[in-house]
């Protein structure tokens, strides 16, 4: 277990102490990396929500090509890959399929041109939960609401975080993984969110049970991801994935079901107007339209 949140150690021989705001992927990735030399790195992370650590909210899936999986398996030991390796939505990597967006038939495989990249499947949420666990174990996260951060003057340096209703705390190392919202990006004026202006993307997950699975299009079933294509006008992406048990909990759950399109801005506005804005009712009108 962790002993302490940045205790101090002897003179000239104390950790380098590392503080990462937001339990975001990226950050929990560097923190089990920078923990594979404990003896030399304190890494503490603080994060707001509770939900980055027991919910289902954010399940959306990664695809995660050959060399994006080099970065986890650096960083891990071989029981936090085994964890790893147990949430994988599928076990072969795959590229997705184009499919007419009326009827879903095959027009072309990605996966048949050399020059375009397979990837692999795994829920985000899952991945997450494989590489948070071990810090959790560890004592290393911690529910505050950071709310800025100072950086400290002298020769030492680092930098002093603030916390709503809570005392603040020291660091050598401040890493920000707390997404596009991050309040560290705010704080020195990063705008890095973009919205886009002329199209809208609408995306739905939902769990499916084995009777709705079998109905949905062979191309689906078959390829596991499709992208249908039609101009400006209309494209989008559909995926379902076989069942996977929770690395926490061992729960099993259904087939998941993943569907997004995008078409202009300006119909969606109209087909919002036709239901009184109501998010639900929009789908039958973004069915038949696209």
């Amino acid at each position: 277990m962790a002993t302490s949140q940045f205790l101090p150690g002897k003179r000239n021989h104390r950790k380098i102490r590392v503080a990462i705001i937001g339990a975001g992927i990226s950050g929990l990735a560097v923190a089990n990396g920078l923990l594979k030399d404990s003896a030399r790195f304190d890494v503490q992370i603080f994060e707001r929500n509770t939900i980055a650590f027991n919910s289902e909210r954010g399940g959306y899936q990664l695809r995660i090509s050959a060399n994006g999986l080099h970065a986890p398996k650096t960083v891990s030991d071989l029981e936090l890959w085994s964890s790893i390796r147990d949430v994988w939505a599928q076990d072969q990597a795959a590229a997705p399929t184009i499919v007419d967006p009326d009827t879903f038939a095959v027009r072309l495989r990605l996966g048949d041109l050399k020059l375009y990249p397979k990837s692999q499947a795994i829920p985000r949420h899952g991945l997450r939960c494989a590489i948070l666990q071990p810090l959790l174990v560890q004592g290393r996260g911690h529910f505050n609401v950071f709310t800025r951060f100072e950086l400290m003057p002298g020769e030492r340096g680092g930098v002093q975080l603030y916390f709503d209703n809570q005392a603040s705390k020291n660091a050598d190392i401040l890493i920000a993984s707390g997404g596009n919202g991050s309040q560290v990006s705010r704080q020195v004026g990063l705008a890095n969110k973009v919205n886009l202006q002329t199209q809208t993307v609408v995306q739905s997950r939902g769990i499916s049970p084995r009777a709705v699975r079998d109905q949905l299009p062979e191309s689906l079933v078959q390829f596991g991801s499709v992208m249908f294509l039609g101009g400006i006008d209309a494209a989008g992406f559909a995926s379902v994935y076989d069942p996977k048990k929770n690395p926490i909990t061992g729960e099993t759950k259904s087939y998941t079901l993943f569907w997004g399109p995008s078409i202009p801005r300006a119909r969606y506005d109209d087909l919002m107007a036709k239901v009184d804005s109501n998010p639900q009712e929009v789908i039958p009108q973004l069915i038949y339209y696209i």
